[in-house]
C-alpha cells in the first residue's frame, strides 16, 4: 500500500506544485508493465502457462526497462536538474519547499522498485527451477 500512497500522493503532488511532467512520466512509467503483470495472472488462471510464462517475462523485462532504467535515469534525473529553470520559476513557484519533498517521494519509489526488482529475480529463478510460487509470503524458515 505505501506505493500506491506514494505515487498518488507524488502525482497529486505535481499537479499541484506544476511539476506535472514529472508526475505524469511517474505514472505511465507505473502502469506500463502492469498491463503485462495482469495478462499473467489472468493466464494463470486460466491455466495457461505457455501464456503466464511469456507475460511474466514481458512483464520483468518491462520492469526493469521502466523502474530501474527510465525512472531513476530519466525521470529522477530530470526532477533533480530541471525544478527551478524551467518547471517552477517561469510560474512563480519556489522550487525550494517542493524540492525536497519531491526528491524524497522519487527516491522512496526507487528503493521500491529496487526491493521488488529483488522479489521478481526471485521469482523468476524458481520459474526457472520449475516452481512457481508467491515470493511475497514466504516463511522465514524458507532459505531460498
Amino acid at each position: 500500500m505505501a506505493h500506491h500512497f506514494a505515487t498518488l500522493g507524488l502525482v497529486l503532488y505535481s499537479w499541484h506544485v506544476n511539476f506535472s511532467r514529472v508526475g505524469a512520466m511517474t505514472f505511465l512509467c507505473h502502469d506500463l508493465n502492469d498491463v503485462f503483470l495482469e495478462g499473467a495472472k489472468l493466464a494463470r488462471y486460466a491455466r495457461s502457462e505457455a501464456w503466464s510464462t511469456a507475460l511474466f517475462a514481458a512483464f520483468a523485462a518491462s520492469w526493469f526497462v521502466t523502474r530501474l532504467f527510465y525512472f531513476p535515469l530519466w525521470i529522477i534525473w530530470t526532477a533533480w536538474h530541471d525544478p527551478a529553470g524551467r518547471i517552477a520559476l517561469p510560474y512563480g513557484i519556489d522550487p525550494d519547499p517542493h524540492f525536497l519533498s519531491f526528491q524524497t517521494m522519487l527516491f522512496f519509489l526507487l528503493a521500491l522498485h529496487a526491493y521488488w526488482s529483488w522479489l521478481i529475480l526471485k521469482v523468476l529463478r524458481k520459474a526457472l527451477k520449475g516452481k512457481v510460487e508467491d515470493v511475497r509470503e514466504e516463511d522465514e524458515s524458507d532459505s531460498d
